[in-house]
């Protein structure tokens, strides 16, 4: 189907490949995409801060 021209008729088997291909391309990016870790936590400047003083201490 790669290099086939996609006729009125074909249409619907066409859709259904390139869904597919869709499909197979979204579970190889989540794979590349490295887990959420909770090593890393946002906090607020007030809070780096008072930490910051308290590493020094």
């Amino acid at each position: 189907m790669q290099n086939e021209t996609v006729t009125f008729d074909k249409l619907p088997e066409a859709v259904g490949y390139l869904t597919e291909q869709v499909i197979e391309l979204k579970r190889m990016v989540s794979e590349l995409q490295p887990p959420t870790s909770d090593k890393h936590v946002l906090v607020e400047i007030e809070d780096a801060c008072q930490y910051a003083r308290r590493c020094q201490a």
